[in-house]
This record gives C-alpha cells, structure tokens and sequence, in this order.
C-alpha cells in the first residue's frame, strides 16, 4: 500500500500541501499513543504516540465500499464507511466537516485492516478539530459479538466534545497486543476506571489485529462498567 508506515505529522503535512483537507495544519501535532506489548501491562505512563498509514482514495473503492464522501456531489451519508483503500486525510476531513455542523455520523468498518484505518482517521480528525478548539469522542459498537465474537464489523458513534483535552496526561497505560484476549484486557480497564475515575487510561496497540482486539476490550469494558453500575443501583 502506497505510503504505509507514515506518521501522523507526514499524513498532516500532505494534506496541506493538497489544500489543507479537514482544516488541519502542517507541523507538530499532540500525538496520539500505540506500542505493543504482549498480553497486558501497566507501564509507567509517557506521552504516547500514534503510527499513521496512508492509503489510496477512491470514491467506489474495489469491494464496492461507499467511502466517507458520501453520494455525488458530496452529499452526507448517514454513515461514513471506510474500506481499506480509504484514503485517511480525506476521511477525516469529512468526519470534522460533520462534527463542525453538530450532525456527526458513525464510522463503520468491516474488516481488520479498515477498522485500524477507521481508529486512524478518527485520531486525525481530532487534530484537524484542534484549529477551532473543538474536540470529539467516540463509542465503539461491535453489532456482532454477542453471536460472533471473531466478527471484525465495527461501528464508532461519534459525538462533539466542547472543551479539548490533554492526552499526554494519564494515570495509567494498557498495553493490547494480537495475541491479547479482548475480555481479559476489558476486565482490566474496567477495574482502572473504577478505581482511578478521574484519571485517564491510556490504552496503546500496534497493527491491525491488535487495535481490533483493543476496540473490542473497550467494548466490552464498557459492558462490563454498565453492568457493574446497574448492579450497584438502589
């Protein structure tokens, strides 16, 4: 794939010089965090940083997948579906446009390669949201896992957040690698937000089947927390 292994500045300097897709700006950017580990960890907490891959962009890509453009002529879609061969820096341009207007739409994915360009784009987006001082956040749906837990079909429903935050504090880092299991590693980001609540937890991945594996221990995790709360109500 042409342009693989770009970091996240290189995909942000492109786009400038394309004409400043999504509003972004060339030049350091507040990176986002992703190492692997085998298993899970906690680390001593350092910045984190994110690995960031380019792709080719067409409108219908080879699988037939609507990109995140929408219809001719721009038109929003209901959803903003990304194929393998989204390009990223266009995706997230639109993602922005969309959360500029306060009607932001899900990210959906399919696969395991789309699915880590989906979780790429979204962290673009937050750069590119940083010129106006917005920011965003997002909850990840696997629609399949009750019946089929290797299902890589994602939904990301995202949202506007009215102040920025600072990503290089936290209180604790989580290392999910390929051979992770996604229960495992949610039922240790569940107990971390229960005991550390106002902290942040920074959960960190490197390559597809490991970000697959750590949006669904979020997934999860966020099961487990609203089961836990359920629970413990009058």
């Amino acid at each position: 794939m042409a342009g693989a292994g770009q970091s996240l500045d290189d995909i942000m300097k492109a786009a400038a010089l394309r004409g400043g897709v999504g509003g972004g700006r060339a030049g350091p950017s507040a990176p986002l965090g992703l190492h692997q580990g085998a298993g899970v960890k906690k680390q001593a907490v350092r910045r984190p940083v994110v690995v960031m891959q380019a792709g080719r962009h067409g409108r219908q890509g080879p699988s037939g997948t609507l990109s995140a453009m929408g219809e001719a002529g721009n038109a929003p879609s209901a959803e903003c579906i990304v194929g393998e061969d989204t390009d990223i820096a266009s995706s997230a341009g639109y993602l922005c446009s969309t959360l500029r207007d306060h009607r932001p739409v899900p990210v959906v994915s399919s696969t395991p390669a789309s699915s880590h360009k989906a979780l790429k784009m979204v962290a673009l987006a937050h750069q590119y949201l940083d010129k106006d001082n917005q920011d965003l956040y997002c909850q990840v749906d696997f629609p399949e896992y009750a019946t089929s837990k290797g299902s890589a079909k994602m939904k990301l429903h995202m949202f506007n957040k009215r102040l920025r935050c600072d990503l290089s504090h936290v209180s604790a880092q989580v290392f999910c690698s390929a051979s992770s299991v996604p229960e495992k590693v949610a039922g240790y980001i569940a107990n971390n937000a229960r005991e550390i609540q106002s902290g942040r937890l920074a959960l960190s991945t490197c390559g597809e089947p490991a970000t697959l594996n750590a949006l669904k221990a979020v997934f999860c995790a966020r099961h487990y927390l609203q089961v836990t709360s359920e629970f413990d109500s009058p």
